[in-house]
């Protein structure tokens, strides 16, 4: 579904009837997303958390066994890549012999795109989206309602593995432009009645907002958190200046995701808000699910793909790096096999988690750094990776050179125009402090830092 935050007619709304729009909108997604494919999902994913190892393995081969004959059979890319290499899908006896396919990285995706889209579905009924190209340019993809209820039947595994019930109320601090970029006043928050969601702005975070935040969240009281760990640190910073601790006796848990969580935020969030973090890595391409369990461990959803690990060198610690390759079960649309996501983790030398599952874990996830945005009236915004969403432009990065001053660079390709510009500059307006000037060039390359990952957002303050 389409959200309605940006446009002409949410900003005019007063309030009580955002309010309402906001929750008409949640229950189109609640439809969309916990529909049957959703519930038989959730019930098969409850009881293979038990399952040992050896189970656990016979379940991913038949799996992908299952999408490697689905892709030769209907998939046209795959078709003439197994037949070019000589591989048959009864050529899968172990899940050691998927290496036997090539791996695929975004550019191999763009140059075949209509090749690798199934024709077991009418085309028509598909659903279009983007990555986010924080890795590089973003890729369009294409999905069904089936694969979008499976995908959140994984996120409700965290959810539960937080604590959260099926219908606790939940505050949410991502990246919904909820409350147009020019209000100054509370209520800096919408509500979503249906869903018993407090959906906050993280675009007016500032000293001076601050304390409506937590009051607000205090009131609200709610069972879960679910946040970019950048929003919750910023307040957290600015909480933990005035010397204040929320008193939130609900909250179970509190779920990140889309951004690094660094140690350092950690222990200043959950100290602030009184509970333990749960931080969740997943692609939009829909090939790998890390999620925490209770015990602050992180696990590989076994069920959603089969993880591989690239060696990718050695950080600054002296630890081995990994890229993450991954081969999704969930979509069948538009199957992608050993995909090279451009993200990277640590992995422990040997491990056995107290929660007992025989899920794969992981050390630390690398990658997905940035800087924020700080507006002249104190705000501190981040994850604006949703402006560099368009196929026409390889990748973009935002510069804050002064507090009042945004440089926007783009490396453009076919298709660029001053149209795709103005959508740009429109979605990282609608963000920000309407004062702030955006300077915007075209230019040939941006830098990768040393992991090979752009950065897109970057603070000269």
């Amino acid at each position: 579904m389409k959200d309605i935050y940006s446009s002409a007619s949410y900003k005019k709304m007063p309030i009580p009837l955002q309010n309402v729009a906001v929750s008409i909108l949640g229950a189109g997604y609640a439809l969309e997303r916990h529909g049957f494919a959703f519930a038989r999902r959730r019930r098969e994913i409850t009881s293979f958390e038990v399952l040992p190892l050896a189970r656990i393995k016979a379940f991913q081969l038949n799996k992908l066994y299952n999408l490697i004959e689905h892709c030769y059979s209907h998939v046209r890319y795959y078709h003439e890549k197994f037949d070019k290499i000589g591989f048959k899908p009864a050529d899968l006896k172990c899940l050691e012999d998927l290496i036997k396919i090539p791996m695929l990285d975004k550019e191999t995706i763009r140059q075949h795109q209509q090749d690798i889209i199934s024709n077991h579905k009418n085309r028509a009924f598909l659903i279009k989206g983007h990555t986010s190209g924080t890795t590089g340019r973003s890729l369009e993809l294409l999905m069904d309602n089936s694969l979008i209820q499976n995908e959140f039947a994984f996120a409700d595994r965290q959810y539960r593995w937080a604590g959260g019930s099926a219908h606790g109320k939940k505050a949410i601090l991502r990246d919904k432009i909820i409350v147009p970029a020019g209000q100054t006043e509370p209520p800096f928050w919408r509500y979503d009645a249906f869903s018993k969601h407090l959906i906050f702005s993280i675009y007016h975070i500032s000293e001076e907002n601050a304390s409506a935040y937590f009051e607000k969240l205090q009131s609200f009281s709610p069972e879960l958190i679910y946040a970019y760990p950048s929003a919750l640190f910023a307040i957290g910073q600015i909480l933990q200046r005035k010397g204040i601790r929320l008193n939130l006796p609900a909250l179970k848990g509190i779920v990140t995701s889309s951004e690094t969580l660094f140690n350092k935020c950690r222990t200043s969030i959950e100290h602030v808000f009184g509970a333990k973090i749960f931080d969740w890595y997943g692609l939009f391409e829909r090939n790998i699910f890390i999620g925490t369990c209770e015990f602050g461990t992180y696990h590989v959803f076994p069920d959603y793909g089969v993880t591989e690990y690239l060696p990718a060198g050695i950080n600054e610690n002296g630890e081995k790096i990994f890229e993450l390759v991954g081969t999704g079960f969930i979509n069948k649309v538009m199957p992608l096999i050993r995909y090279r996501t451009g993200d990277y983790v640590t992995l422990y030398e040997q491990f056995h988690c107290s929660c007992g599952r025989s899920f794969p874990t992981i050390k630390t996830i690398v990658g997905r750094v940035n800087d924020v945005i700080i507006t002249p009236d104190g705000r501190k915004i981040g994850m604006l990776d949703i402006a560099f969403e368009e196929p026409e432009i390889m990748c973009g990065q935002i510069i804050q050179d002064s507090l009042d001053h945004l440089t926007v660079l783009v490396v453009p390709v076919k298709g660029f125009s001053d149209q795709v510009k103005d959508k740009i500059v429109k979605k990282i307006r609608d963000r920000i402090e309407p004062s702030m000037a955006i300077e915007f060039k075209c230019v040939h390359e941006i830098p990768r830092t040393s992991t090979g990952k752009y950065r897109i957002m970057v603070s000269k303050l």
